[in-house]
């Protein structure tokens, strides 16, 4: 497979990745997964990030290279095999189910899409040939390509209209839903006005936090005398009405000012200051009556309820599947998102065992190991403070400095192994001294670097 498509695009002069046709990486279900397929499947992944990342002009490669690129490259490597094993799933389910597509479609499918490639790219059909002859391919196998993409997402979407079926909403549940979502369909947001002092000084703060509650308080005057807030000192500290999405305020001063009563005075510090705040006014949302927006909170409860079942049939289908990576690396990437303990086995047990080629696979097993550590020291850190810890207190911070030190060692070890590859780069170093800065080896291969 040398060229693929990607969410309507062209991603070409991506060569069928190397691998072994029998070595085994993954199975679902029975069904195994080689080495050359997944390789093409991580491949079709990683094409789908560069073009989301292309569009906003950003470099995606970036992501992928040297230690740091080796590490994040576990999380695509899994997404990869979910990707094989949602394949699976509906492949099984169109099976089940009797999906087929009929030919005519299919044709007019492919014959649309490909249309489309060619105006979205601004191509002619010659010149996508001579991109195609570059590497040795033609119209006919670009198309044949075509066909599998749009067979399987044909497919997936008769196998989610029938696992879906037809949604058809009560008023009632028109009603909760949109009694349940009033921002959505809200014409203005809820606004608020505040007013504010601002100054820097503690003291200061606490003082006019007891003049501002006073009955009698005169707040424009206090905040003419002593606000450091240009933009309210001369209105009395008085600010325009405004949405919390807009507000003028720090997410702190916001969070305060939100759920007060109307009069109600609250003093909140960030990094400008100190902020003695009173709430004047709340003007509620403008919401439209029902009938005025039920078209749309019908497409919208349709849209989520179809959203709901299918996740709900996926997740379902998902917990029943047995899945197995054959590779050891990635069956570790798999369980990394739920299960740090349970990676660091498999590739210690890989690296033990001698079952992985993998050239950063003592750099993954050292990167675990420092995650653990700095879990650790944290907990230390965190218990070092209490001044009178209890009985279970004292056991916990025993154990933790414990395995704060093993988890240390195992990482220096690990790191020091990785540098024999000569994969090293200086944010590895940079790393590595951070754990272990008067390690000599660490120093002088940096040195060397």
């Amino acid at each position: 497979m040398a060229s693929i498509v990607v969410a309507g695009g062209l991603e070409l002069l991506r060569p069928a990745q190397p691998g072994g046709a029998e070595e085994r990486v993954l199975t679902v279900d029975g069904r195994p997964t080689n080495r050359q397929e997944f390789a093409q499947a991580y491949s079709n992944l990683l094409a789908q990030f560069r073009q989301f990342y292309a569009m906003y002009g950003m470099d995606f490669e970036a992501l992928l290279r040297g230690t740091e690129g080796a590490f994040r490259s576990l999380q695509f490597r899994s997404q990869a095999a979910e990707g094989v094993i949602r394949s699976e799933i509906l492949d099984q389910a169109a099976r089940e189910l009797r999906v087929r597509i009929p030919r005519t479609e299919l044709d007019q499918a492919v014959n649309a899409r490909f249309q489309s490639i060619l105006a979205q790219q601004g191509i002619t059909e010659q010149q996508l040939a001579e991109l195609l002859r570059l590497q040795r391919l033609t119209i006919e196998t670009y198309r044949a390509e075509l066909a599998r993409w749009e067979e399987d997402r044909l497919e997936e979407e008769r196998v989610r209209q029938q696992v879906v079926g037809p949604v058809e909403p009560t008023e009632a549940d028109l009603l909760a839903y949109f009694q349940a979502n009033p921002i959505r369909y809200q014409t203005e947001p809820e606004r608020v006005q505040v007013g504010h002092i601002l100054v820097r000084d503690a003291r200061l703060a606490d003082e006019l936090l007891g003049q501002v509650g006073a009955p009698a308080a005169d707040f424009a005057a206090l905040a003419a005398a002593h606000s450091l807030d240009e933009a309210t000192r001369a209105r009395g500290g008085e600010t325009e009405w405004f949405s919390r999405d807009r507000a003028p305020f720090s997410t702190e001063v916001v969070d305060a000012i939100w759920p007060a009563e109307v009069g109600q005075v609250k003093l909140v510090d960030d990094d400008a200051g100190f902020h003695i705040v009173k709430l004047l006014g709340r003007r509620p949302a403008v919401v439209p009556p029902l009938a005025e927006v039920l078209d749309t909170v019908r497409a919208d409860y349709i849209r989520d309820e179809e959203r709901r079942r299918w996740d709900e049939w996926y997740a379902a289908r998902r917990g029943r599947v047995t899945v197995r990576a054959e590779d050891p690396v990635l069956a570790a990437a798999m369980a990394l998102g739920t299960d740090e303990a349970l990676a660091l086995a498999e590739l210690v047990a890989a690296r033990d065992a001698g079952t992985s080629d993998d050239p950063y696979l003592s750099y993954f097993i050292g990167r675990l190991h420092e995650q653990f550590l700095t879990r650790a020291a944290r907990r230390r850190l965190e218990l070092a403070q209490v001044t009178a810890r209890t009985p279970e207190e004292e056991a916990e911070f025993v154990r933790v400095q414990a395995e704060e030190a093993d988890h240390r060692t195992q990482a220096v070890a690990a790191y020091l192994e990785f540098i024999e590859t000569g994969e090293a780069d200086e944010p590895f170093f940079q790393r590595v001294l951070a754990i272990d800065p008067r390690n000599h080896q660490f120093r002088y291969a940096l040195a060397e670097v």
